[in-house]
Protein backbone atom coordinates (compact mmCIF):
# COMPACT_ATOMS: atom_id res chain seq x y z
CA UNK A 1 0.00 0.00 0.00
CA UNK A 2 1.14 3.65 -1.01
CA UNK A 3 3.04 5.50 2.06
CA UNK A 4 0.38 8.45 1.93
CA UNK A 5 -2.27 5.93 2.50
CA UNK A 6 -0.53 4.36 5.29
CA UNK A 7 -0.15 7.17 6.85
CA UNK A 8 -3.55 8.37 6.42
CA UNK A 9 -5.17 5.35 7.54
CA UNK A 10 -2.82 5.44 10.93
CA UNK A 11 -4.44 8.97 11.17
CA UNK A 12 -8.07 7.45 11.36
CA UNK A 13 -9.36 7.56 8.05
CA UNK A 14 -11.27 4.51 6.58
CA UNK A 15 -9.82 2.42 4.25
CA UNK A 16 -12.86 2.07 2.31
CA UNK A 17 -13.53 5.89 2.02
CA UNK A 18 -10.06 6.45 0.92
CA UNK A 19 -10.53 3.78 -1.82
CA UNK A 20 -13.64 5.44 -2.96
CA UNK A 21 -12.07 9.01 -2.73
CA UNK A 22 -9.35 8.17 -4.79
CA UNK A 23 -11.45 6.41 -7.10
CA UNK A 24 -13.32 10.08 -7.95
CA UNK A 25 -10.57 11.23 -10.22
CA UNK A 26 -11.49 7.74 -12.66
CA UNK A 27 -15.12 8.98 -11.94
CA UNK A 28 -14.86 12.57 -12.96
CA UNK A 29 -13.05 11.47 -16.02
CA UNK A 30 -15.35 8.81 -17.06
CA UNK A 31 -18.29 11.93 -16.88
CA UNK A 32 -15.68 14.13 -19.22
CA UNK A 33 -15.22 11.50 -21.80
CA UNK A 34 -18.67 10.75 -21.87
CA UNK A 35 -19.54 14.74 -22.47
CA UNK A 36 -16.55 15.09 -25.29
CA UNK A 37 -16.11 12.22 -27.00
CA UNK A 38 -19.80 10.33 -26.78
CA UNK A 39 -21.83 13.81 -26.54
CA UNK A 40 -23.81 13.37 -23.45
CA UNK A 41 -24.62 16.84 -22.08
CA UNK A 42 -26.51 15.46 -18.89
CA UNK A 43 -27.01 17.76 -15.62
CA UNK A 44 -22.85 18.72 -15.18
CA UNK A 45 -20.06 17.14 -13.49
CA UNK A 46 -21.04 17.82 -10.06
CA UNK A 47 -24.58 16.89 -10.95
CA UNK A 48 -23.16 13.66 -11.80
CA UNK A 49 -20.81 13.55 -8.77
CA UNK A 50 -23.87 14.08 -6.55
CA UNK A 51 -25.85 11.22 -7.57
CA UNK A 52 -23.07 9.10 -8.26
CA UNK A 53 -22.65 9.69 -4.42
CA UNK A 54 -26.00 9.10 -3.50
CA UNK A 55 -25.84 5.96 -5.01
CA UNK A 56 -23.23 4.27 -3.63
CA UNK A 57 -23.89 5.61 -0.31
CA UNK A 58 -27.78 4.57 -0.28
CA UNK A 59 -27.62 1.80 -2.65
CA UNK A 60 -28.19 1.69 -6.32
CA UNK A 61 -32.28 0.68 -5.74
CA UNK A 62 -32.85 2.99 -3.10
CA UNK A 63 -30.72 5.32 -4.36
CA UNK A 64 -32.59 5.89 -8.12
CA UNK A 65 -35.95 6.23 -5.97
CA UNK A 66 -34.42 8.80 -3.58
CA UNK A 67 -32.74 10.79 -6.76
CA UNK A 68 -36.05 10.16 -9.33
CA UNK A 69 -38.34 11.20 -6.44
CA UNK A 70 -36.64 14.30 -5.29
CA UNK A 71 -36.56 15.37 -9.10
CA UNK A 72 -40.36 14.95 -9.40
CA UNK A 73 -41.30 16.64 -5.84
CA UNK A 74 -39.13 19.95 -6.89
CA UNK A 75 -40.66 19.85 -10.19
CA UNK A 76 -44.56 19.88 -8.73
CA UNK A 77 -43.43 22.72 -5.84
CA UNK A 78 -41.93 24.60 -8.66
CA UNK A 79 -44.93 24.81 -10.82
CA UNK A 80 -47.28 24.92 -7.66
CA UNK A 81 -45.40 28.48 -6.42
CA UNK A 82 -44.58 29.85 -10.08
CA UNK A 83 -47.97 32.01 -9.30
CA UNK A 84 -46.17 33.14 -6.01
CA UNK A 85 -44.78 36.67 -6.70
CA UNK A 86 -41.51 35.98 -4.83
CA UNK A 87 -37.72 37.03 -5.08
CA UNK A 88 -35.39 34.39 -6.79
CA UNK A 89 -33.32 33.12 -4.08
CA UNK A 90 -35.75 33.07 -1.17
CA UNK A 91 -38.20 30.85 -3.68
CA UNK A 92 -35.41 28.86 -4.02
CA UNK A 93 -34.74 28.68 -0.59
CA UNK A 94 -38.88 27.96 -0.11
CA UNK A 95 -38.89 24.98 -2.80
CA UNK A 96 -35.37 23.37 -0.68
CA UNK A 97 -36.95 23.62 2.47
CA UNK A 98 -40.57 22.21 1.65
CA UNK A 99 -38.55 19.46 -0.24
CA UNK A 100 -36.24 18.75 3.32
CA UNK A 101 -38.96 18.71 5.20
CA UNK A 102 -41.05 16.06 3.01
CA UNK A 103 -38.74 14.24 2.66
CA UNK A 104 -37.88 14.14 5.93
CA UNK A 105 -41.26 13.01 7.10
CA UNK A 106 -41.29 10.43 4.33
CA UNK A 107 -38.37 8.89 6.61
CA UNK A 108 -40.36 8.56 9.50
CA UNK A 109 -42.60 6.35 7.86
CA UNK A 110 -41.81 2.46 8.58
CA UNK A 111 -40.87 1.79 4.94
CA UNK A 112 -38.19 -0.46 4.15
CA UNK A 113 -36.41 2.45 1.64
CA UNK A 114 -36.00 4.22 4.89
CA UNK A 115 -33.44 2.08 6.40
CA UNK A 116 -31.25 3.07 3.07
CA UNK A 117 -31.96 7.12 3.78
CA UNK A 118 -29.24 8.56 5.61
CA UNK A 119 -28.15 12.15 6.57
CA UNK A 120 -25.55 12.21 4.19
CA UNK A 121 -27.37 11.16 1.06
CA UNK A 122 -30.72 13.77 2.30
CA UNK A 123 -27.87 16.64 1.77
CA UNK A 124 -26.14 15.40 -0.95
CA UNK A 125 -29.71 15.12 -2.70
CA UNK A 126 -30.19 18.91 -1.45
CA UNK A 127 -27.29 20.22 -3.39
CA UNK A 128 -28.74 18.19 -6.37
CA UNK A 129 -31.34 19.78 -6.09
CA UNK A 130 -30.76 23.52 -6.33
CA UNK A 131 -28.66 22.07 -9.38
CA UNK A 132 -31.99 20.67 -11.11
CA UNK A 133 -33.86 23.91 -10.44
CA UNK A 134 -31.31 26.24 -12.10
CA UNK A 135 -32.02 23.82 -15.14
CA UNK A 136 -35.38 24.05 -14.64
CA UNK A 137 -35.39 27.51 -15.47
CA UNK A 138 -32.66 27.29 -17.98
CA UNK A 139 -34.67 24.83 -20.35
CA UNK A 140 -37.99 22.71 -20.74
CA UNK A 141 -39.02 20.23 -18.31
CA UNK A 142 -38.60 17.32 -21.05
CA UNK A 143 -35.01 18.53 -21.82
CA UNK A 144 -34.37 18.46 -18.11
CA UNK A 145 -35.68 15.22 -17.90
CA UNK A 146 -33.68 13.79 -20.54
CA UNK A 147 -30.76 15.41 -18.66
CA UNK A 148 -31.62 13.37 -15.71
CA UNK A 149 -31.95 10.34 -17.42
CA UNK A 150 -28.58 10.47 -19.03
CA UNK A 151 -26.57 11.46 -15.95
CA UNK A 152 -28.36 8.81 -14.18
CA UNK A 153 -27.31 6.10 -16.07
CA UNK A 154 -24.04 7.42 -15.84
CA UNK A 155 -23.92 7.63 -12.45
CA UNK A 156 -25.03 4.11 -12.08
CA UNK A 157 -22.01 2.84 -14.46
CA UNK A 158 -19.86 5.39 -11.80
CA UNK A 159 -20.98 3.95 -8.86
CA UNK A 160 -20.15 0.24 -10.86
CA UNK A 161 -16.64 1.88 -10.85
CA UNK A 162 -15.79 3.41 -7.87
CA UNK A 163 -17.65 0.34 -5.41
CA UNK A 164 -15.16 -2.14 -7.81
CA UNK A 165 -12.83 -3.65 -5.49
CA UNK A 166 -9.93 -4.13 -7.76
CA UNK A 167 -9.81 -1.00 -8.48
CA UNK A 168 -10.36 0.60 -5.35
CA UNK A 169 -7.60 -1.59 -4.09
CA UNK A 170 -4.97 -0.54 -6.71
CA UNK A 171 -6.21 3.10 -6.26
CA UNK A 172 -4.76 2.64 -2.33
CA UNK A 173 -1.53 0.89 -3.55
CA UNK A 174 -0.80 3.07 -6.46
CA UNK A 175 -2.98 6.22 -6.15
CA UNK A 176 -0.16 8.34 -8.28
CA UNK A 177 -0.26 6.27 -10.97
CA UNK A 178 -4.89 6.83 -10.86
CA UNK A 179 -3.86 10.61 -10.50
CA UNK A 180 -1.39 11.11 -13.47
CA UNK A 181 -3.33 8.76 -15.94
CA UNK A 182 -6.53 10.88 -15.53
CA UNK A 183 -4.82 14.35 -16.02
CA UNK A 184 -2.97 12.93 -19.02
CA UNK A 185 -6.66 11.71 -20.28
CA UNK A 186 -8.26 14.97 -19.80
CA UNK A 187 -5.40 17.08 -21.18
CA UNK A 188 -6.02 15.03 -24.21
CA UNK A 189 -9.68 15.43 -24.24
CA UNK A 190 -9.55 19.54 -23.49
CA UNK A 191 -7.49 19.34 -27.03
CA UNK A 192 -9.96 16.62 -28.92
CA UNK A 193 -11.59 18.46 -31.99
CA UNK A 194 -12.90 15.92 -33.65
CA UNK A 195 -16.90 15.59 -33.72
CA UNK A 196 -18.72 13.65 -30.65
CA UNK A 197 -20.26 10.29 -31.53
CA UNK A 198 -23.86 11.63 -30.88
CA UNK A 199 -22.61 14.16 -33.97
CA UNK A 200 -21.92 11.00 -36.33
CA UNK A 201 -25.31 9.77 -35.91
CA UNK A 202 -26.93 13.19 -36.42
CA UNK A 203 -24.96 14.72 -39.25
CA UNK A 204 -24.22 11.42 -40.87
CA UNK A 205 -25.90 12.31 -43.85
CA UNK A 206 -23.91 15.61 -44.56
CA UNK A 207 -21.11 13.65 -43.78
CA UNK A 208 -21.46 11.04 -46.35
CA UNK A 209 -22.45 13.47 -48.99
CA UNK A 210 -19.21 15.24 -48.34
CA UNK A 211 -17.15 12.29 -48.73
Amino acid sequence: MHFLINYLIQQGHSETDLGIVLALPILITLFSLSRQIIGIRGLGLSAGILMTMILAISGLKYGLVLILASAILLTLLRVILRKWRLLYLPKISLILILTLTIIILFTALPFPFNQKTSLLSIGLILALAEKIILLQIEKKHREVFFSIIETLVLSVVGVSVILWPPLRVFALNRPDVIILACIIINIALGRWSGLRLNEYFRFHQVIKNIR
